[in-house]
């Protein structure tokens, strides 16, 4: 789905944040972050926004993330 609706990230003004809302474990935010830009994860399962940061740190991605867990 991400690569389907890349072009709308290329138009993002620079330094503009993202927001994913129900994220899960968040593979395509994962992805934005390690291209540089900053999002925020929100979803209710504190074991999927763990996972998350996991998957993120490898990549070098964790600094760009921020994860909030939602009701």
């Amino acid at each position: 789905m991400l690569l389907e609706h890349s072009w709308l990230f290329s138009e993002l003004p620079e330094g503009k944040p993202v927001l994913d809302l129900a994220c899960g474990e968040d593979l395509n935010g994962i992805y934005l972050a390690t291209k540089g830009i900053r999002i925020t994860l929100a979803g209710r399962s504190e074991d999927a926004l763990t996972k998350a940061r996991l998957l993120a740190d490898p990549r070098g991605a964790v600094s760009q993330i921020v994860c909030r867990k939602t009701d």
